[in-house]
């Protein structure tokens, strides 16, 4: 949390010295193993997601305003897809909000566990539910986090595509 809280008031910081990053934002996702546990979190639209077995999990919460929308049930995950308002955060780091409260969850790992970390760029070109398939295929953490990329970008997406595997 106080390195969140830390990148946050850096990022806002260099906003008011320089104008060129006035308004500058950006997303954060994480996974940190320490002590036998990891901690996984973010802020913003920025995902991790779990591969247990044939087990595949989202284990963070976009902060956008439809995410917003679905959680309060006036829109389906289905409308949420296409949402007009699916890529803007009521939350991102670069604000007041944006450093407080991350929100992380503790996990015990287990052998066998694949994660995925990306931006949204990555779930614009491709559905949440085609990582397993990807991560399968791929014994190379760098591999599958290349082919994940290239689906990304051969399903069109149009936002930035950073990923990461973690196995």
């Amino acid at each position: 949390d106080e390195a969140v809280q830390h990148a946050n008031l850096e990022i806002m910081a260099l906003g008011e010295i320089d104008p060129n990053f006035n308004k500058m934002g950006t997303t954060i996702t994480f996974l940190i193993s320490a002590a036998g546990k990891l901690y996984v979190g973010g802020v913003g639209d920025s995902r991790v997601y779990r591969l247990r077995g044939d087990e595949f999990q989202q284990l963070t919460k976009d902060h956008s305003l439809t995410q917003a929308r679905v959680d309060a049930g006036t829109i389906t995950e289905e409308e949420a897809e296409t949402h007009r308002y699916k890529n803007v955060l009521y939350r991102y780091l670069g604000t007041k909000e944006g450093g407080t409260g991350t929100e992380s969850t503790v996990l015990d790992p287990q052998s066998g566990d694949h994660f995925v970390l990306c931006s949204d760029g990555v779930t614009d070109g491709l559905k949440p539910e085609s990582l397993p398939a990807l991560l399968s295929e791929h014994d190379n953490p760098q591999d599958a986090a290349q082919a994940i990329v290239q689906a990304a970008q051969d399903g069109g997406s149009k936002d930035n595509i950073t990923c990461l595997v973690v196995n």
